[in-house]
C-alpha cells in the first residue's frame, strides 16, 4: 500500500477531512492533497512533515505503518 492510501484511511478511520488534518499537522490542505494524490499530482511529505501528520492523527509511526484500519462502510 502506498503512502497516500494509507494518510487518507487513516483520516477517514479518524473522521477528518483534508482540511481539518491539514490545519492539525500545519500544512496546506494543498499539500495534503497532493500527499494524498496519484499520479503527477502526487507528493512525497519530507520525514517532519509526516512526523507532524502521524501525531495530528494521534498515532505513533509504528501504529500507521502497522496494520491500516478497514475503510468505513458509506452511511445510508
Amino acid at each position: 500500500m502506498d503512502l497516500g492510501t494509507r494518510l487518507r484511511l487513516w483520516r477517514e478511520w479518524k473522521g477528518l477531512n483534508q482540511s481539518q488534518l491539514a490545519e492539525a499537522a500545519g500544512v496546506s490542505r494543498s499539500a495534503m492533497c497532493q500527499y494524498e494524490g496519484a499520479g503527477k499530482y502526487k507528493l512525497s511529505p519530507s520525514q517532519g512533515t509526516l512526523a507532524a501528520i502521524v501525531d495530528a492523527l494521534g498515532l505513533s509511526m509504528e501504529k500507521f505503518y502497522g496494520r491500516t484500519p478497514k475503510q468505513k462502510k458509506a452511511a445510508a
